[in-house]
């Protein structure tokens, strides 16, 4: 169940980055379906990893920051993935900013619809 979860996390991903190319200024896509897959999956699997990595090693950290720490992670992360990626460029930090805010809240969304069935 928790792979099939993650498995719509990413669709989740893909499609959150489809959307935010088309309405948000500094996010351009020029790839194919491939390169949507490929960033969806790192995105998916790198935050998996870096949440897990985070939780252990800085508790108190993402505790008193009310996970705001993760959250700053998540900046660079999404940068270095579209430099990884072909397609999928980000201009600016802003542009990384509210597509973390996004995504992050499609994720969040996802999860809570996943969990309640």
């Amino acid at each position: 169940m928790k792979f099939f979860v993650f498995l719509i996390q990413i669709a989740a991903n893909i499609l959150s980055l489809l959307i935010i190319a088309r309405i948000l200024p500094g996010i351009d896509f020029s790839g194919n379906w491939m390169s949507l897959v490929w960033f969806g999956l790192l995105l998916g699997v790198l935050n998996y990893l870096l949440k897990l990595f985070l939780y252990i090693v800085w508790p108190k950290a993402i505790f008193f920051s009310l996970a705001l720490f993760t959250f700053l992670f998540n900046i660079p992360l999404l940068i270095l993935i579209a430099l990884t990626v072909s397609g999928i460029a980000i201009s600016g930090f802003f542009a990384a900013f509210w597509t973390v805010i996004i995504i992050g809240l499609t994720n969040y969304s996802v999860g809570a619809i996943m969990h309640y069935e």
